[in-house]
């Protein structure tokens, strides 16, 4: 004869009691946290700017609930309020104090349009802290057509700026390229960018094929030497290079 299996009853009046007393221990410990978290004790009485963005005011924050203040929401806002600053992170130091940090974009060029701006490795157009022409950074021109009405803060993917800077990036890690500096590239159309590396030589490369030109570039002057000042110009859009020098004739 078979045994039968024990049956379990299931007892709901005992895990009803056992719910209702979980949902009173959650409702307790929630009231408890937002009448403790609610206390002047967690104001925000000091707002701490880490780095040097000094100028920048951020008095409004003080006075706030520091639970309360959305870091995320108030680190995009600011990062929108003050483009030139690449990221912007906010922490909390329990009870009262905020720090705050700014991360500031590094430009890589200045783009020529209607005005001067910044522009960083990340193609993010920001406006300029220094008179045009202060610093030492290469100008890009030939992008008021494909940059309308920019707004600075604002990233712009256009094949023409990204080449330029590409052409900025690859040039810098020739070590052989260090004794030059760019000064200018007109990249109206990336096919027959023109860049000038000097106040007397010009030098055309086109859209393809960059880290190669520029290493032929590297060798041309490394054998040029001094003789670089006669070159007027550098033609490396084709198979051969051409090098046209001031007195030839």
């Amino acid at each position: 004869m078979k045994r039968q299996k024990p049956r379990y009853r299931i007892n709901v009046k005992l895990i009803s009691l056992i719910a209702a007393i979980l949902a009173l221990l959650f409702f307790l410990l929630w009231f408890g946290w937002q009448v403790v978290t609610g206390l002047d004790y967690f104001k925000v009485k000091e707002v701490v700017i880490v780095g040097r963005a000094q100028d920048i005011n951020l008095a409004y924050l003080k006075g706030s609930n520091i639970w309360k203040v959305d870091l995320d929401r108030e680190s995009r806002l600011l990062s929108l309020q003050y483009p030139a600053y690449r990221k912007v992170n906010l922490y909390r130091v329990l009870p009262d104090r905020l720090y705050v940090t700014f991360q500031k974009r590094k430009p890589v060029a200045l783009v020529k349009l209607a005005r001067y701006f910044y522009v960083d490795d990340q193609q993010v157009l920001f406006d300029v802290a220094l008179q045009p022409g202060q610093g030492d950074l290469p100008v890009i021109t030939g992008l008021n057509a494909k940059l309308l009405a920019p707004d600075s803060g604002k990233r712009y993917n256009v094949p023409e700026l990204n080449f330029a800077l590409t052409l900025i990036r690859e040039f810098r890690r020739i070590k052989a390229l260090n004794t030059l500096k760019i000064r200018r590239i007109n990249i109206e159309n990336a096919g027959c960018a023109s860049r000038f590396l000097s106040e007397t030589l010009e030098v055309k490369i086109g859209s393809d094929d960059i880290a190669d030109k520029l290493n032929i570039l590297s060798s041309l002057i490394l054998q040029s030497g001094r003789d670089v000042l006669n070159i007027k110009y550098i033609d490396l859009r084709f198979d051969e290079p051409v090098v046209k020098l001031y007195n030839a004739k």
